[in-house]
């Protein structure tokens, strides 16, 4: 054991303990090494050191190790509004908060230390900071969201980033907001200028950067007066929200004017106003829509769409339905009340396994509106308008049922549907 602790004694001598030219062979206990502190003929006596006291004995032998930029000090650089990273920030841990949005700016990697590497965290806990890191695209919309950090590396004069953040995983439900005010570069979580400048922005941002974790997520467009949305909304497949089947308040909801829908115009062209596909339920409630080219709603492949006080305006006139549901699994369902103001081909056509079901409301036929028919199916398709009530009227056919498709109107008889003629279902299609 002490022939090894003598070894051990030698490795670690450096410059403090005697060289091979003044050997130290004095005996020494337990927990000590042998050695002679000082520098070739300036050392000292052989003396035993304490394994305890090694270190401060040679530490003034050691020579001095610069620090590095590229080792993390674990020193914080706070931030709470915009920054611009320094050289000197190698080897810190910027952390960003102040519950504000904005910018955090690495210049060009060529100005930093070759070995430099900085971690950054933003601490807040509702505000997104956006990224302009040069020569890097950030990933999420260049937007490092709450809770999430990363570390970024000097390689080759260029910038790198190390464990870059996935998408930001709500652990509660979140809001975002449109605003007329907003820009599509915000973070959209807070409202007036911090919020999206249109909706489809919004609905960019959101499915390509958060993960919802089956919480809560909520799109706000702000229409305390009067605004109009010239844009065609696809609404996309939201990752972590509840599949179809799943319904409940965890469903992504877009949310315009509930008081006054015809506050919050959406103005689409072809191919619709609204579009869902491949989604699971999206829940929209406080629009008016209007299209000059097809169809307000169309819902396909998959889709599901629950509406809640709408207001349909003309939508291409009476070339177009108001809804079409088609491709099989595909859902339109209503749980609010409905106003029409224009005339249509239909209010809802449903053709090939689309599925239309009429939950709770009253639908308000404002000014007497002309349908060639007010409900129309197809291909084994299904509508159900059990919970549907009318006020006002219209003109047209109530309805036509065929290729097998049913119209349930739970017992509502033949004039249950608005219009001023009756209606046709032809053997497979059934009305009821």
């Amino acid at each position: 054991m002490k022939a090894l602790l003598r070894i051990i004694a030698l490795t670690l001598a450096l410059s403090g303990v005697a060289n091979a030219q003044q050997p130290c062979s004095a005996t020494f206990s337990d927990h000590t090494v042998a050695g002679r502190l000082g520098s070739g003929t300036g050392a000292g006596p052989c003396q035993a050191i304490p394994f305890a006291s090694l270190g401060a004995a040679l530490s003034p032998y050691m020579p001095a190790i610069p620090g590095s930029p590229g080792v993390d000090t674990n020193v914080l650089n706070a931030q709470t509004s915009a920054y611009s990273a320094l050289s000197t920030d190698c080897g810190k841990t910027i952390t960003l908060a102040g519950s504000a949005f904005y910018a955090l700016t690495v210049g060009v990697a060529t100005g930093f230390p070759a070995t430099c590497s900085i971690v950054v965290a933003n601490i807040d806990s509702g505000r997104g900071k956006t990224m302009t890191i040069n020569g890097v695209s950030f990933p999420n919309s260049g937007i490092l969201w709450p809770g999430q950090s990363f570390t970024l590396k000097n390689e080759n004069n260029v910038w790198t980033v190390i464990h870059p953040p996935g998408r930001w995983k709500n652990t509660a439900a979140v809001e975002f907001y449109v605003d007329k005010l907003g820009s599509n570069s915000n973070d959209g979580l807070a409202s007036g200028s911090g919020g999206f400048l249109t909706i489809s922005g919004a609905l960019s941002v959101i499915s390509g950067a958060i993960d919802n974790a089956q919480n809560g997520l909520t799109v706000q467009v702000d229409c305390s007066s009067s605004q109009t949305f010239s844009e065609n909304l696809a609404l996309p497949p939201i990752i972590g929200a509840f599949p179809n089947g799943s319904l409940g308040s965890a469903s992504p909801t877009l949310i315009g004017n509930t008081t006054t829908p015809t506050n919050c115009n959406i103005a689409g062209g072809s191919p619709s106003t609204i579009l869902a596909t491949n989604a699971h339920e999206w829940i929209v409630e406080g629009f008016n829509l209007t299209n000059t080219a097809a169809s307000c709603i169309i819902v396909d492949q998959g889709g599901w769409i629950r509406l809640s006080n709408i207001t349909y305006g003309s939508c291409n006139g009476s070339s177009s339905n108001l809804n079409t549901v088609e491709n099989g699994a595909s859902l339109l369902e209503v749980s609010g009340n409905i106003t029409i103001t224009n005339s249509a081909f239909s209010f809802v056509d449903t053709t090939q396994q689309g599925h239309f079901l009429y939950g709770s409301g009253t639908i308000t036929l404002s000014g007497t509106p002309a349908f060639t028919y007010f409900a129309v199916c197809s291909d084994n398709s299904l509508q159900y308008w059990g919970g549907a009530t009318f006020s006002g009227s219209a003109t047209g056919s109530r309805y036509n049922a065929s290729l097998g498709c049913g119209i349930d109107t739970n017992g509502g008889g033949p004039t249950f549907l608005p219009g001023n003629s009756g209606g046709t279902a032809t053997n497979p299609g059934w009305y009821n």
